[in-house]
């Protein structure tokens, strides 16, 4: 009876880690999208809040693009040197992104705060999404939705 309680406690907290995987994925994928948005339609805007903040403007499109392959790798779900670069890069961009925003004062941080936090648990739970402990402890690789 014990194991298959064990058992049931495993499962269930399997499926919570990949929940907590997909949902803070997609909700900082979302947030994502919009800035890229943002970088591409409302360029104008875009440039004055980056001029404001001390940034080049020249980096726009770049970071834009950069984004948008950064996503990419992360939703292949392949744990490979790109994958850690991703969600670094991703880090990294919502910290700077976050003190920015609060230099100048816009309360602008908060987006930047709340993909920084949603980043964190993607990156920490697709650790647990991804693999998987077999039997005799090994890690074998769990290709769900690939």
């Amino acid at each position: 009876m014990r194991s298959k309680t064990e058992s049931m406690r495993k499962k269930n907290s399997s499926l919570l880690f990949t929940w907590s995987y997909y949902t803070s994925t997609l909700f900082f994928t979302f947030i994502i999208l919009f800035s890229v948005g943002n970088y591409l339609f409302n360029n104008d805007f875009i440039r004055e809040g980056f001029i404001k903040m001390g940034y080049p403007t020249y980096i726009i499109y770049p970071l834009a693009a950069v984004k948008m392959v950064g996503l990419a790798v992360i939703w292949s779900r392949k744990q490979n040197l790109l994958f850690g670069l991703a969600y670094a890069g991703f880090f990294y961009n919502c910290i700077l992104a976050a003190f920015a925003h609060l230099m100048i004062h816009d309360n602008g941080q908060w987006f930047a705060v709340a993909a920084l936090i949603l980043i964190v648990i993607s990156y920490f739970t697709s650790n647990h999404s991804l693999y998987k402990k077999s039997n005799n402890g090994s890690s074998t690789e769990n290709e769900v939705g690939v």
